[in-house]
């Protein structure tokens, strides 16, 4: 975490050098993506303006998921395998 917090430093004390923030930028992006910041292991918010709570395991991906149906404004809640699909809902 030391180190991000760093590179967001320099970000700031250079932010007139664009060349030096977009750097910056793309270390921080390829860091993400690597895993080597860790894993997203829970998310509360709004995806596609849909209210929902999504637990994951420690690859980052999602294994339940709470959300608001758009459609029928109502709560749903749901159960994920390893390839990402549905393996049990409430209610069905």
């Amino acid at each position: 975490m030391s180190k991000q917090l760093d590179q967001l430093e320099a970000m700031v004390a250079n932010r007139n050098n664009s060349h030096k923030v977009d750097s910056i930028r793309k270390l921080l992006f390829d860091a993400q993506n690597n895993g080597e910041n860790g894993v997203e292991r829970l998310f509360i918010g709004s995806k596609d303006e849909v209210a929902q709570i999504q637990l994951k395991d420690k690859k980052g991906l999602v294994k339940a998921r709470l959300y608001i149906d758009n459609a029928t404004n109502a709560a749903k809640l749901e159960f994920y395998n390893e390839k990402g699909e549905v393996i049990n809902s409430f209610p069905k």
